[in-house]
């Protein structure tokens, strides 16, 4: 009876286990789509401290779609982060900020484009992004390596 029992709570066990991993699996990729008559998407490739143009889009209705599908996992990430530290600076609702445009970066140092006064950044190149969301009419440019946002309020 006790092996019975045993073996039951072991399958049991099992089968949890099994169906957590199902649950923390990423989703299966989505099928690329094509922008719609009305916008753009373009990829292009240039040297260091110039974008890759990941996506510019006009108009910005449904074409935010086209740009996230054009990042990878990191740059999804990062978007997300930008987005809420803009939404908590601005104190709206996450989605109110429309993402524009990304670009993927190779910053010429570590201040991602935006120094500081008085800052000193390392000499190296540092792979990034630059992403513009759109609130209300006003745009607002975030840079970032790929761990961090900033928010660069002086234009690079």
């Amino acid at each position: 009876m006790r092996y019975e029992v045993r073996r039951l709570a072991v399958w049991g066990a099992s089968l949890l286990l099994c169906l957590w991993l199902m649950a923390c699996a990423p989703p299966p990729a989505a099928a690329p789509t094509q922008p719609s008559p009305g916008e753009t998407a373009t990829v292009t490739s240039t040297a260091t401290a110039e974008p890759t143009r990941l996506a510019t889009l006009q108009p910005a209705l449904p074409a935010e779609r086209v740009i996230m599908d054009s990042l990878d996992a990191t740059g999804k990430l990062l978007v997300a982060q930008a987005r809420q530290d803009l939404a908590g600076r601005l104190n709206i609702d996450a989605q109110a900020a429309t993402l524009v445009s990304a670009d993927a970066m190779r910053w010429s140092d570590s201040s991602l484009g935006c120094p500081q006064p008085g800052m000193m950044y390392a000499q190296v190149i540092t792979p990034g992004y630059r992403f513009v969301f759109d609130v209300a009419g006003q745009q607002y440019d975030y840079h970032t390596d790929n761990k961090r946002v900033v928010l660069c309020e002086a234009k690079p």
